[in-house]
């Protein structure tokens, strides 16, 4: 349960507050006064721990509900079903089958996956000049755009081809990691592997 919901590290103000952890029992109090605790997996209640405002759990996983600042998010039988919304964030998910995040405004992005991990759709940097959209059918193709890139790997790692335009650079693998060629502006390089391994570069 807690590696669902813990980071690497948590940050100095919970660490300078009093928690209480005794395996399955816990309490505490949030950084605004406010007690909390429970009883794992029975139900309880988490404030200001694990980088988020409140998580809030009854017979984990059955059902669990986490409040990060505006944004609210619903799971049953975690990781199987989730609903979010608030804070101009809303997406849903039927795990492993199908699922979808929106985020609009400041750092907005679009996010979809379907038989998971197979299939994956995204759009990044929507409030931006430099979108990048991502689709992935793995492992059969690989396609990641932008105004300045652009990638496409067929049955992954093997077939690579990669553009980008601001160095007029080139590259495809054919296969990776046997035969290899690139150009660009101030780049060259072709390998066939294990007889010749060339590359140039200006700078």
């Amino acid at each position: 349960f807690y590696s669902s919901f813990k980071p690497s590290q948590e940050t100095k103000e919970e660490d300078q507050r009093e928690n209480v952890d005794l395996s399955l029992i816990f309490w505490g109090k949030g950084k605004h006064g406010d007690s909390y605790g429970g009883v794992f997996p029975f139900g309880g209640l988490f404030r200001d721990r694990f980088d988020r405002d409140e998580i809030q759990f009854v017979l984990w996983p059955l059902y669990s509900r986490i409040l990060e600042g505006e944004i609210e998010t619903v799971h049953v039988l975690w990781p199987i079903f989730s609903l979010t919304w608030g804070g101009m964030r809303s997406g849903f998910r039927i795990w492993p089958f199908y699922g979808q995040e929106k985020q609009e405004g400041e750092g907005a992005y679009q996010k979809t996956f379907f038989l998971w991990p197979i299939g994956y759709y995204q759009q990044k940097y929507l409030d931006t000049d430099n979108p990048k959209t991502s689709f992935y059918l793995f492992p059969l193709y690989v396609s990641e755009e932008s105004s300045n890139e652009n990638k496409k790997i067929f049955l992954w790692p093997f077939f690579n081809f990669y553009t980008e335009k601001n160095f007029n650079y080139f590259q495809v693998d054919f296969p990776w990691p046997i035969i290899q060629y690139a150009r660009g502006e101030n780049a060259l390089a072709f390998k066939l592997l294990p007889l010749i391994s060339y590359r140039k570069v200006d700078d």
